[in-house]
C-alpha cells in the first residue's frame, strides 16, 4: 500500500483488508493523503495507521448513509480473507532439518470468551489475520491452529523472532472491536517511553495480548493425510508447548538455544530489542532446568508483565 501511495496518493489512495481492496473514501477516509495529516505521520510509521479509534465510527456512519452493496459484511470479508489465505499458505514451504518453532496463545482468552462472545469472535478474526499476514512476510509455516492457538514452523530462528517482535507491535494498531477495548485487560495504555520511541508506538498496550514463545531443534515429522499439510512432533514440539506455559501474557520468550544462535546474538545487538534474563525453571517431565529469555522492541520497553 505505501510504495502506491508514496507515487500517486490522490489517484490511487486505498487500504488493504484482507484480500477487499477499496477506495478510502468508502471507507470515511476522505481527504487521508500523504502530507495532510502531520501528525498521523510524526505517531505512525505510514498514515493509515492514524485515528484507529476514528475509523471504527467514521466507518459505521458511512456505511448507515451508503447503499448496503457499496459496503461488503464482515463475515463475508472474514470468509474470503480466510479462503484466500488457505491458498497463500500453501505456497510456504514446511521446513525440515533443524526447525525453529512459535507457539502463540491470547492471554486471558477465557475470560474474553466468556465477557463478550461476538466481541471476541471478531477480535479473533483480526487476530488471525495480523498472525498470517505476518507469517507469510517471515516465511513461517502455519502447522495447527486450535481456537486462539497457532503452532508455527520458520526453516530461521531470526526470523522466528522477527516474526514475534512484529507481531506485537502490529497488534497495538488493529482495529480491535469495542467490547474488546473496553474490557479493562484490553484496554489502550499510553506509552510512557520517551518520545523517540513513543512516537514509534503510542500504546504500550491495547487489544488482545498475545504470548509467544521460540525454541529450536529437530523434530520428526511427516503430512498429514487428511489435511495434507506437514505435522511436526516429537520432544522438540513438546518443549515448545510447554515454553508457551511459563510465558507471562503478552511476553515473547526464547529458550537458551535460539538466544545463544550467533545469528540471533547478531540480531539482538544490532536492533533496538530489549534483552531479559528471567528465572530459571524447572518444568514437570523435563529433567534439566530451562533457562528463558525475554525480548521486546525497545519501544515497548515500560511493559509491566501480565500475570
Amino acid at each position: 500500500v505505501e510504495p502506491l501511495m508514496q507515487q500517486d496518493p490522490q489517484l490511487h489512495q486505498i487500504v488493504l483488508v484482507g484480500v477487499a481492496i477499496r477506495p478510502l473514501g468508502e471507507l470515511g477516509l476522505k481527504g487521508f493523503e500523504s502530507g495532510e495529516d502531520n501528525e498521523c505521520y510524526q505517531m505512525f510509521p505510514w498514515p493509515l495507521r492514524g485515528r484507529i479509534e476514528e475509523l471504527t465510527a467514521v466507518r459505521e456512519k458511512e456505511e448507515k448513509e451508503q447503499p448496503a452493496a457499496t459496503t461488503m459484511p464482515e463475515e463475508e470479508l472474514a470468509e474470503a480473507f480466510l479462503t484466500r489465505n488457505s491458498e497463500i499458505r500453501n505456497t510456504v514451504v514446511p521446513p525440515d532439518g533443524m526447525v525453529t518453532f512459535v507457539f502463540s496463545q491470547v492471554h486471558l482468552s477465557t475470560q474474553l470468551w466468556n465477557a463478550s462472545p461476538d466481541g471476541m469472535r471478531r477480535a479473533l478474526v483480526k487476530h488471525n489475520q495480523v498472525l498470517r499476514s505476518l507469517m507469510l512476510k517471515f516465511g513461517g509455516y502455519e502447522v495447527k491452529t486450535e481456537g486462539d492457538a497457532f503452532m508455527i514452523a520458520f526453516g530461521s530462528p531470526t526470523d522466528a523472532v522477527m516474526f514475534c517482535l512484529r507481531t506485537q507491535l502490529e497488534l497495538l494498531i488493529v482495529d480491535w472491536p469495542l467490547p474488546i477495548l473496553n474490557y479493562p485487560p484490553c484496554a489502550p495504555v499510553i506509552n510512557s517511553s520517551p518520545a523517540e520511541y513513543a512516537s514509534k508506538s503510542p500504546y504500550l498496550w491495547r487489544g488482545l495480548k498475545v504470548t509467544l514463545s521460540v525454541n529450536t531443534g529437530e523434530p520428526f515429522f511427516e503430512e498429514d493425510t487428511v489435511t495434507g499439510r506437514m505435522d511436526y512432533f516429537g520432544p522438540v514440539v513438546n518443549y515448545g508447548a510447554m515454553l508457551i506455559n511459563h510465558a507471562a501474557g503478552g511476553e515473547i520468550v526464547l529458550d537458551k538455544v535460539v538466544r545463544n544462535t550467533q545469528a540471533v546474538q547478531d540480531l539482538l545487538s544490532n536492533h533496538d530489542i530489549i534483552v531479559r534474563e528471567l528465572p530459571p525453571i524447572k518444568a514437570p517431565n523435563f529433567e534439566s532446568v530451562v533457562y528463558l529469555f525475554s525480548v521486546l522492541p525497545t519501544e515497548l520497553a515500560p511493559r509491566e508483565v501480565c500475570t
